[in-house]
């Protein structure tokens, strides 16, 4: 019941102020910027900072209208203001100061600003247009109820409304009479603005509402689902307590809102029926606190509540002086009925003695509950731990394909058996987790290979002996073997659930994904082998994304066997401090040390996984001190297959634990006289923690498009919140220093079997966080690499610092995020990155913050392109601008109910017909003689055939016979 009253608009060129600006100071030691914002409607501005630095004794200062922020190296890299009073700053402006009191250098950025609008909901039974205008520079309007036909006009949602016919039962808050208890109370009820990240019907960046009470002097009380993501929410909320008119909606005298800024999250439970947040303010505001009733209301107890719906002006419900009883308490939820709107969430529910009683969560029309003030009082649990025990369903693809060559060599299913091999030996036997196995082809395995038990020696045993018995064959119906999974997790209680899926196709059989119910609550990893070709990104990343974990393609048998390490880390544990991909010369014996940082981890497990299974190699361990592990002692845990090896270690060992360890892999000579030829291999080092500060991604927007710029953001943190002093992030993005079209075209063959190709140009972005704050930006020699690190004593001490908020890439505590550089090899013209670098500043600024995101670069013309994070490719350039220009006829490439896919080839979506079909067919001509159709999943075109999934083909108006030469929709159907 949240309610978005606002958007977030990106820069497009992001006002940078301070030395660091290369901008002369307006006066000494001061740096001035009058920032421009889109005036027309708004109605309030939340600013966004990154990439600040303050040094000692510097500051930026941010006007807002009724007071001043005042920011300081204690605030970190990155920060939101409190909301901006536009109406009393002259000029469409913002005045923003740099102070260098102390250094003569520094600077600070704004990138994005929430901005606060009418915005119209058309969700399903939520008609509604938001008036939320807590400044008030104008005669407050009353949005409408019941809705009048045509009107433009600001209106309420319905969906809470008992009486949808006639207005809702509430009223101004000063309609109450005098002295009266609601008219006391009501001071004391305020309203939070918060910047919420993507999500499920609100793909890009919103800013909301809910309702707050203040039960302290600097705490209120509100949802947790208010401020569900709360590392990256808490930072960007605000409180008014101001926001009423009188009883007949006309002005306040002397009416000047105030907005309190959110510090810290002090209580928090959203699980378990219990649904609340406390939150800490700078500064104690003006109002009375309400007192909390420690206990339960009985059932026909007269309540009301104070809220402000629709992000509306402070309202009493049901009336000036009515209340209405409590039904029922069950489960610390109190059952009422009364007339509520989105923006009320976190409301109060108060008895007519003035007492909270608890804050509203969820309901329906004359049906809510109310999450109970006794819960939140008494709840020990502030902030949960993630659970250490799991029960996980490993769900495996058998289809037909599995039989094809994987890229690196050997079978795609004897790299599957490895890779399910590493993760189900890494499991923890015998600790409270259960586990088991099913595939699937065109059916699930009926019964499982191995049903879902209690993780003892002989289950494990059980998993393992039933994966050579998986036979590919036939064609693909993921979503069976979600449903039988879903069965077996169904049979269990009290143990998260949790799924790792691996497929390498499309689905072509039923039942499908979306055809799967019932998996709330459950979540899913899903990892793609094989070409983006072969694979339904899109979907794979929505099931992953939708229920909590991530979606990851992995190339090559080495890659695949690194991401089921990965999820292990990701599922069981704390997630990875180090994953490096490397090279070990058929030359060299030993590769380097890889550094880790260890700060307060429980258990770190070393996993080294190599491509060739005729080489073996071992582990070698150093400890802070220098001192070689010996992996042999008792309570490590040890295990060595055909193609991977790792070493579970607890800690402390030896006295050793916070510091920089290093891991090694050695060639393993073995017993034989005469050991066999070295040879050149590829691996990769995991190292998996348990325990100490986790590293979170920011969410991303769904859809991104050429031109966007991302900014990953993620937050280094320990459960109970608190920053590790010292705590540093490292993200490094490669790019290409030569065109993409002649990389690819030159080096087709040699990259497609690598995996990878050589570009030697490196941006870098560092966070350091000192005193548990995040630092500023540095460059860095070139390389690849993705780490997280903490000092050792005294900054390494949990419970010190408060939640900081870094820029950076998910991949240290989350699996690093794919990077793919290319475009569509042979096309003339190919855009040249290098060269267009300004453009796209890798336009990116970083890659990652996101789970389960892939991003692509490729060149059409003289434009960049960017792969959508679905892989759905917005084609840039010359062909789909005359398409949309000329306002020729348009059709989709394919089906599958949302625009198909020329997998591989890099176009979606609405093309032109007519005279544009010779260009297409001249790509398509190209794709064929580089071989790449191959690697291809066609669509149809114009009601052609489709490849084999989704729907057989689009849809055209006329004139498809323009197209038909194009021979799409000919490819095999993939298994």
């Amino acid at each position: 019941m949240s309610h978005v009253c606002g958007t977030v608009e990106i820069l497009s060129t992001p006002v940078q102020v301070g030395p660091d600006s290369g901008d002369p100071p307006a006066s000494p030691g001061t740096w001035t910027v009058e920032l421009p914002y889109e005036a027309a409607g708004t109605k309030f501005v939340i600013l966004h900072f990154e990439a600040v630095s303050l040094p000692a004794g510097n500051r930026l200062e941010v006007e807002l209208g009724y007071d001043t922020d005042v920011f300081t190296s204690a605030d970190g890299t990155a920060f939101w203001t409190r909301p901006v009073n536009i109406h009393h700053l002259p000029g469409g402006t913002i005045p923003l100061r740099y102070v260098a009191a102390g250094s003569n250098s520094g600077g600070a950025t704004v990138d994005r600003y929430g901005r606060g609008q009418s915005v119209p909901s058309y969700a399903s039974g939520h008609d509604s247009v938001t008036n939320c205008d807590p400044f008030l520079p104008g005669p407050w309007v009353e949005p409408d109820f019941p809705h009048v036909p045509g009107s433009t006009g600001p209106r309420y949602d319905p969906f809470w409304i008992c009486d949808q016919a006639n207005p809702p039962e509430w009223v101004n808050a000063r309609c109450a009479a005098a002295g009266s208890v609601r008219r006391d109370l009501a001071p004391s009820v305020g309203m939070i603005l918060t910047v919420h990240p993507p999500a499920s019907g609100h793909p890009e960046e919103s800013v909301s509402t809910c309702s707050v009470t203040l039960i302290d002097s600097d705490l209120v009380a509100t949802a947790a689902h208010c401020i569900a993501d709360h590392p990256f929410e808490v930072p960007s909320s605000s409180v008014t307590f101001d926001y009423e008119v009188n009883c007949d909606g006309s002005l306040v005298p002397a009416y000047d809102a105030v907005f309190h800024k959110v510090i810290r999250l002090v209580k928090y439970r959203y699980t378990d029926g219990r649904d609340y947040a406390i939150l800490q303010l700078r500064g104690a505001p003006p109002v009375a606190p309400v007192p909390v009733l420690n206990g339960y209301p009985g059932a026909g107890s007269p309540v009301f509540g104070i809220h402000h719906p629709n992000g509306a002006v402070k309202k009493i419900s049901p009336s000036p002086a009515g209340t209405v009883p409590v039904q029922n308490v069950s489960g610390g939820m109190i059952h009422v009925d009364l007339d509520v709107s989105g923006g009320s969430s976190g409301s109060g529910l108060f008895d007519t003695a003035g007492r909270l009683l608890g804050v509203l969560s969820v309901g329906n029309a004359c049906d809510l509950y109310y999450s109970s003030s006794a819960l939140m009082l008494n709840d020990p649990i502030e902030i949960p731990d993630p659970p250490e025990e799991r029960a996980v369903m490993l769900v495996l693809d058998r289809s037909g394909s599995m039989s094809e060559p994987a890229l690196g060599g050997g079978s795609k299913i004897d790299a599957a058996r490895d890779a399910a091999e590493l993760f189900t030996s890494m499991m923890r036997a015998a600790e409270g987790n259960a586990a088991g196995l099913v595939s699937f082809a065109g059916n699930a395995s009926s019964p499982p290979e191995a049903a879902l038990d209690p993780l003892d020696e002989a289950q494990r045993g059980l998993i393992l002996g039933a994966l050579p018995g998986i036979a590919p064959g036939g064609r693909t119906s993921i979503g069976d073997g979600l449903a039988s999974a879903r069965s077996q997790l169904n049979a269990t209680s009290g143990l998260p659930r949790a799924m790792l899926v691996l497929t390498d196709g499309m689905e072509n059989e039923p039942q499908a994904i979306a055809d799967v119910t019932g998996l709330g609550g459950t979540e899913i990893t899903a990892i793609g082998f094989g070409t983006e070709s072969s694979l339904d990104g899109p979907r794979l990343t929505a099931l992953a994304q939708d229920h909590g974990g991530y979606y990851k393609r992995a190339g090559t048998g080495l890659e695949l066997r690194k991401f089921f390490a990965l999820a292990f880390g990701d599922i069981f544990e704390a997630g990875a401090l180090s994953d490096p991909d490397l090279h070990l010369a058929r030359d060299r014996r030993e590769g380097p040390a890889i550094p880790f940082s260890v700060c307060g981890e429980e258990t770190v497990t070393v996993v080294a996984g190599w491509d060739m299974p005729q080489a073996r190699l071992r582990l070698v361990v150093t400890t802070p001190s220098g001192q070689v592990l010996d992996l042999s002692a008792g309570g490590i845990v040890t295990e060595t297959g055909n193609t991977w090896t790792f070493a579970r270690i607890p800690l402390p060992q030896g006295g050793e634990r916070d510091g920089t360890w290093t891991a090694r892999v050695v060639r393993s000579g073995g017993s034989q006289e005469f050991p066999p030829e070295p040879v050149a291999l590829d691996y990769f080092v995991t190292v998996i923690a348990r325990g100490g500060p986790s590293l979170r991604p920011f969410r991303q927007p769904r859809h991104l498009y050429t031109g966007d710029v991302l900014t990953p953001r993620v937050i280094f943190q320990y459960p109970d919140e608190s920053v590790p002093r010292g705590g540093e992030v490292r993200l490094r993005i490669r790019r290409p220093d030569a065109g993409t079209g002649t990389a690819l075209a030159d080096g087709w063959r040699s990259c497609a079997r690598r995996r990878t190709c050589a570009w030697p140009s490196t941006s870098t972005r560092r966070v350091s966080s000192e005193t548990g704050r995040p630092g500023p930006l540095r460059r860095r020699p070139a390389g690849w690499s993705l780490r997280s690190r903490c000092r050792p004593d005294p900054g390494c001490a949990p419970g010190q610092g408060r939640p900081g908020m870094a820029g950076g890439g998910g991949g240290i505590r989350r699996p690093p995020q794919s990077l793919a550089i290319g475009g569509v090899a042979g096309l003339a013209g190919a855009a040249d990155l290098a060269e267009r670098r300004t453009q796209i500043r890798l336009r990116l600024d970083a890659f990652g913050g996101s789970r389960g995101r892939h991003f692509e670069i490729g060149g059409f013309g003289r434009e960049i392109v960017v792969l959508r994070p679905d892989h759905r490719l917005r084609l840039g350039g010359r062909i789909i601008r005359l398409g949309l220009e000329q306002g020729r006829d348009l059709c989709r490439l394919g089906g599958d109910g949302g625009g198909g896919l020329l997998r591989g080839g890099g176009i979606e979506g609405r093309v032109a017909l007519g005279h544009l079909a010779q260009e297409l067919g001249v790509l398509a001509d190209r794709l064929h003689r580089l071989g790449a159709l191959h690697h291809m999943r066609l669509g149809g075109l114009g009601g052609l055939d489709g490849g084999g999934h989704g729907d057989q083909g689009g849809s055209c108006n006329q004139r498809t016979d323009h197209v038909n030469f194009l021979h799409l929709g000919t490819a095999m159907p993939r298994a």
